[in-house]
């Protein structure tokens, strides 16, 4: 990760943090305990085309969503969104949530 673009305080008192790698090719979600030390972390993107994650929230059942943006061409520069379980596992996502 080049930079942190977001931070957030979790139900545990640990943190979610995201940001882009430096080509913004990817982007990263960690999770990291009470301490700092890190959980586990999850790389967003296929290498080839931007994908920049914008917001992160914690979901009432101890999971969270996070949303971004793609230069895919799938996406035609569109709006996606992730939600996760706690542990990083995906439970679902929106690839093409396109905003004009």
């Amino acid at each position: 990760m080049s930079h942190a673009r977001w931070l957030l305080e979790a139900y545990d008192n640990g943190y979610f943090i995201i940001g882009p790698q430096s080509t913004y090719k990817y982007s990263w979600i960690i999770k990291t305990d009470i301490n700092g030390e890190i959980s586990w972390d999850k790389k967003v993107g296929d290498g080839q085309y931007q994908f920049i994650l914008g917001v992160i929230d914690q979901t009432l059942d101890g999971g969270f969503v996070v949303t971004g943006q793609s230069n895919l061409s799938a996406l035609s520069g569109g709006v996606y969104m992730i939600s996760a379980k706690i542990n990083g596992k995906e439970k679902g996502k929106a690839k093409a949530l396109k905003f004009n």
